[in-house]
């Protein structure tokens, strides 16, 4: 329960700071008159990428919880490179959307990315049992 609570309370206050950092890197993108609002969240990514390897790499070393704590990969042993991973593809997603939001426009990103999610939805979803 107090782990429970001890993630609710960590999952508000980075809430919180997400939307703050969002509503400043909007006025920033408005005074450079292009999207780089991905590219704000892609260097967030990095940073999260980094950690978990080194939450990754303090586990396989044998390091105790005690000194491995700070990081994610602590909580998560083996998933922080499964983390790793994901944000890493979100990184690169990240970096380049400026560049696609650029060339084809922000109403065709909203379209195609619908899309995307929604086959991927579909896919992950599927009541057909994976063997």
């Amino acid at each position: 329960m107090a782990l429970a609570a001890g993630l609710l309370a960590f999952g508000v206050c980075t809430g919180i700071t997400d939307i703050a950092m969002n509503a400043r890197a909007v006025v920033v993108e408005q005074s450079a008159g292009r999207p780089i609002m991905s590219a704000f969240h892609a260097v967030f990514s990095v940073g999260t990428v980094l950690g978990s390897l080194v939450g990754a790499a303090t586990l396989a070393a044998g390091w105790s919880m005690l000194l491995t704590a700070v990081v994610l990969g602590a909580v998560c042993g083996v998933a922080a490179l499964a983390f790793a991973a994901f944000v890493a593809a979100m990184t690169v997603g990240r970096f380049t959307a400026d560049w696609v939001s650029a060339r084809v426009g922000p109403v065709a990103v909203i379209r195609y990315g619908c899309a995307a999610a929604a086959v991927g939805m579909a896919v992950c979803c599927s009541p057909v049992p994976y063997r």
